[in-house]
């Protein structure tokens, strides 16, 4: 007798799926696995407590992808900086270059590691040289490309939109436009929040991410977003 066949089609859903392609969106970035879900954890938290308002799915997708253009701009990084894009991306997370004496330190920690020292003199000077035009240029590269590609795959307008302005600032001294305030989409400023948190709870804690949130707020963090992420601070299982 011939055993009926089984059925082994699984179903999975779409941000089970996403959940996973995260991950290779972290190595890309240069950030440790599961850096994308984190801060996609940690933004759903700060949309609800601030009650943002919005299709949430579209912010659930930017966060999860908001790195999707991150390689684009991999091979200029590298050779702007002379050291490997996944060291100068890492580092310049962590770094507040909207301020020129941080990212001057910055430049001079990542340029030319591992050259000679008159090659990496010579990086330096270039680097000088092209200034603030390259690094809204990188900006605008991997951010307009994430954002083109989150279209091509049929996500909502404010995925896009989020992705496209992950790097504007507050205080209208993000990248590549300089947005101010509220002209910046909601879920952009949330996604910028989110990962910064992330980044600095991961490598230094609870307290530094928090810390580093009330620092910029005003700044880089719209004050009332920043206000929703610390009311989560006693909440231990969060």
């Amino acid at each position: 007798m011939v055993p009926a066949p089984t059925d082994t089609t699984a179903e999975f859903r779409l941000s089970e799926v996403l959940s996973a392609l995260s991950y290779a969106l972290d190595i890309t970035e240069g950030q440790p696995v599961g850096h994308a879900v984190r801060t996609c954890l940690i933004g759903m938290r700060i949309a609800d407590v601030a009650d943002a308002g919005g299709d949430r799915s579209a912010l659930f997708y930017a966060l999860l992808m908001k790195d999707l253009g991150c390689s684009s701009n991999a091979a200029r990084v590298g050779s702007l900086f002379g050291a490997d894009d996944l060291d100068a991306k890492r580092d310049h997370k962590l770094t507040d270059w909207s301020r020129r004496i941080e990212a001057a330190r910055y430049a001079v920690r990542v340029t030319g590691r591992g050259r000679g020292g008159w090659r990496r003199a010579l990086t330096l000077l270039r680097l000088g040289v092209a200034g603030e035009r390259d690094a809204r240029t990188l900006t605008q590269i991997r951010c307009e490309r994430g954002a083109d590609i989150a279209a091509m795959l049929g996500f909502p307008e404010g995925t896009s939109a989020a992705i496209r302005t992950l790097d504007e600032h507050w205080n209208a001294r993000g990248y590549p436009v300089g947005l101010r305030g509220a002209d910046i989409p909601v879920f952009g400023r949330i996604l910028c929040l989110a990962q910064t948190a992330e980044v600095f709870f991961t490598v230094a804690g609870l307290d530094t991410a928090m810390s580093v949130a009330t620092e910029r707020s005003g700044a880089w963090f719209d004050p009332d977003l920043v206000q929703a992420l610390l009311a989560t601070r006693r909440d231990a299982a969060f």
